[in-house]
């Protein structure tokens, strides 16, 4: 499957890097690193994670360490729609 990044998902990459660069800018490109990682693996299998319909249908989640990639499965597609810390209100996010 292709994968897609939505922008919501690129700018909180990008905002959780920079968070993390503030005191530890090889942990930020490492963290940034590993997360493209899981992006490529979700597009390999996109099955796992866990069902979040209540979210909004067709929407999954996968555990990252501290954080969460919600993705779906869009046509031949993987779209990474946000990745959020895990004490973050995902529902709210959806809201």
């Amino acid at each position: 499957m292709k994968l897609r990044v939505s922008r919501l998902a690129q700018s909180d990459v990008d905002q959780i890097h920079d968070s993390i660069a503030r005191d530890k800018p090889g942990a930020a490109i490492r963290w940034v690193q590993r997360t493209r990682q899981q992006f490529k693996f979700l597009a390999r299998h996109p099955g796992v994670g866990e069902v979040r319909d209540e979210l909004r249908p067709g929407i999954r989640s996968y555990s990252l360490g501290n954080y969460v990639i919600l993705f779906r499965v869009v046509a031949d597609s993987v779209e990474i729609v946000r990745v959020v810390h895990g004490q973050r209100d995902v529902n709210a996010l959806f809201s």
